[in-house]
């Protein structure tokens, strides 16, 4: 991002568990989405007086190249204020994802960016592994994913090329191709004539 994240709290107290799960989720963003140039979230104690009642506001505003994503979720306060905005910070996160989505979709074609990295851990006897990104993360891959019937033949540190698609729970691979280790190729003998 070219600017840093921003959060900002209006009329409660400032959270460091809150601080931690917006920066997760924005990092998600970042992985998903290399042209995000700035995230500012705001994390706002709605009160009315009139009822009584207490609202958790959490508005997103996302910069991309000539657009700006805005995302707004209300809780009501029916626990602690801080566990009421982690909720809204999360339905305010997925919302902006599925917007980010159509941003992509729109300005690629739809078409998505395949991403390198390599398998991290292999759970062969459930189906399922991780694939190692360079900036340490983690993608979750399931065996049907795995093309060529590869999912067998993998073993950790084996290249990959894959798709990424974001959900709820976070990343998944749903395309994985194991890259080809190139063979050195055998200095060629000159002819004896």
């Amino acid at each position: 991002m070219q600017k840093p994240l921003k959060i900002t709290y209006r009329n409660m107290e400032h959270s460091s568990i809150i601080d931690s799960l917006v920066q997760e989720r924005e990092k998600k963003l970042e992985r998903f989405c290399d042209q995000i140039t700035g995230c500012h979230v705001l994390v706002e104690n709605l009160a009315r007086k009139r009822h009584g009642s207490n609202r958790l506001h959490v508005r997103i505003d996302l910069d991309v190249p000539g657009k700006q994503l805005i995302s707004v979720a209300d809780e009501p306060c029916r626990h602690q204020a801080r566990d009421d905005a982690c909720v809204a910070i999360q339905h305010a996160f997925h919302d902006i994802q599925l917007q980010l989505e159509e941003y992509i979709e729109h300005t690629t074609g739809g078409l998505p960016t395949p991403k390198r990295g390599r398998i991290s851990e292999v759970f062969k006897e459930m189906n399922y592994g991780k694939i190692g990104l360079s900036d340490g993360t983690e993608v979750y891959f399931h065996r049907n994913s795995v093309l060529d019937d590869a999912f067998d033949r993998l073993e950790t540190g084996t290249p990959v090329r894959f798709i990424e698609q974001h959900g709820l729970l976070g990343a998944q691979a749903t395309v994985v191709k194991v890259i080809a280790r190139r063979r050195a190729k055998k200095p060629r003998r000159a002819a004896d004539h």
